[in-house]
């Protein structure tokens, strides 16, 4: 699967809320892709037609506080996602993948206005955007890593990273990656391994891709990658179906 920047990746790339990995990794990205080139091109162009024809017709509103609170909103629908993330966890606590030695992840699909969690062989579309919250239980790196049906390996933390990305061993974690799924078919399997120092992405993918070459049974049937050693392993498996 090729992998995407998230809208509020790009969002925050575009008010220099990423920090300067981040923001590099997605300047590549966008450089080799003309796709997302083509959405961040699209964005700019609403943001000028709202700053030359809405927002002079909204500034008098702006000095109520009920409408500014709905402004607000609207103008950032990302807030609102990661807000429903955290109103959803809270409420469904047992909803989470949870490894031996402690570790968490609950993975949470968007689609359009609508965010629910992805629980083991449930069915997403292309198109749908993924988010990760993780406890890592005392680990202090962490890679997610996927295999799709095309037999194509991806890291989705740390965006299309080189290596396991740091976390505070101790919190709760909204991952700020999101992965924007491609119309790919069939099963995909993602990996989220905690460590306690820093795994090479590019050992993960070989073993990935190995996994991928026998096809779609076999990314259904593996739940843990062998030559992994030393980590906590959490995975689960969604099937793909075209928008």
């Amino acid at each position: 699967m090729k992998s995407h920047p998230s809208s509020l990746a790009m969002d925050r790339l575009s008010i220099g809320a990423l920090t300067p990995d981040e923001a590099a990794r997605v300047r590549k990205h966008l450089e080799a892709c003309a796709t997302c080139r083509e959405r961040v091109a699209e964005d700019e162009a609403a943001r000028a037609r709202f700053t030359r024809s809405v927002l002079p017709r909204r500034l008098p509103a702006l000095a109520r506080p009920r409408r500014w609170t709905r402004f607000v909103f609207a103008l950032a629908p990302a807030v609102v996602v990661v807000t429903l993330i955290l109103i959803i966890s809270r409420r469904q606590p047992g909803s989470e993948l949870a490894g031996k030695g402690g570790a968490t992840m609950q993975v949470f699909a968007r689609r359009g206005e609508r965010v629910f969690l992805v629980a083991d062989r449930s069915t997403l579309r292309s198109g749908d955007e993924l988010r990760f919250v993780v406890q890592p239980a005392g680990r202090r790196f962490l890679l997610v890593s996927s295999i799709d049906g095309a037999g194509h390996s991806s890291v989705y933390y740390p965006f299309d990273g080189r290596a396991s990305g740091a976390l505070d061993p101790r919190a709760r974690t909204e991952l700020p990656d999101t992965v924007r799924l491609d119309t790919a078919p069939g099963p995909e399997r993602l990996f989220a391994l905690f460590t306690d120092a820093p795994l090479d992405a590019a050992d993960v993918r070989k073993e990935l891709d190995a996994i991928g070459a026998h096809g779609g049974e076999a990314i259904r049937a593996t739940t843990t990658l062998a030559r992994v050693e030393r980590a906590e392993q959490l995975s689960l498996v969604f099937e793909k179906e075209p928008r």
